[in-house]
């Protein structure tokens, strides 16, 4: 069960279900992903590791994995993050999605 208070990295998940496919694991029917669970984009990953490579000049380093969590759980908490409910409808999801990355952009 990936539930709504978790984030997912919805390209990292797909490329784990193969590797369980590969393996002979059969998920299917096992694996819950909630529609309000919120969304780890690649550009999460890279402010991710910009902050830490920030952080490490200064002494401070967090000692982040670098996967975009952290930022992904910042979006959520500011409320314009994107779930995967949101996949639904394409053109509200663009839509957000623009907003996101031009505010993360300023």
């Amino acid at each position: 069960m990936i539930g709504n208070g978790v984030v997912v990295h919805l390209r990292g998940l797909l490329e784990e279900l193969d590797q369980l496919s590969e393996a002979g694991v059969d998920y299917d029917g096992r694996l819950l992903l909630s529609d309000r669970a919120h969304i780890v984009f690649d550009f999460h990953q890279l402010i991710d590791g910009r902050l830490e490579r920030t952080l490490a000049r200064k002494g401070d380093q967090l000692g982040t994995t670098g996967k975009g969590i952290g930022p992904a759980y910042g979006s959520k908490a500011m409320r314009n993050g994107l779930r995967v409910g949101d996949l639904r409808e394409m053109r509200y999801f663009e839509h957000r999605l623009r907003l996101l990355v031009a505010q993360l952009e300023r």
